[in-house]
């Protein structure tokens, strides 16, 4: 936790992952510091230091909450970069057959030609052979 405010009423944590909403600052005021994309604030449901004690604990709910709605972002960002990694992949697949595809066309059509030229040359010589 790296801010509590001095009613308890909003708190700030610094997050190990880039995926807060700031770096501390809200709304152009700065209440703590941290990495861009580190800083995530919410508002205590709770007060801190009511009789009861449920204050500290409400801001450790609260922080967990936040911690656990931190990872759910990160989690979700990184199936969206795998679905496109996915998807390029799949491209460079499709792109890899159709390039096999050409190069069997063209190594066929080579062949032929090369068949073509060796009946030509074969032809030739007959003919040359038989004057």
């Amino acid at each position: 936790m790296a801010y509590v405010g001095p009613a308890g009423e909003w708190i700030g944590l610094n997050v190990e992952t880039p995926q807060g909403k700031n770096d501390g600052t809200v709304q152009g005021k700065s209440y703590f510091s941290c990495d861009e994309d580190h800083g995530e604030s919410d508002q205590s449901s709770t007060t801190p230091g009511e009789s009861s004690g449920e204050g500290t604990v409400g801001l450790k709910v609260l922080a967990l909450e936040i911690s656990i709605v931190a990872s759910e972002r990160k989690r979700k960002a990184e199936e969206v970069e795998l679905e496109n990694v996915a998807k390029r992949l799949e491209r460079v697949d499709r792109w890899g057959g159709e390039l096999t595809e050409d190069i069997e066309v063209k190594t066929e059509k080579m062949g032929q030609v090369r068949g073509d030229e060796e009946a030509e040359k074969q032809g030739t010589e007959v003919n040359e052979g038989e004057r």
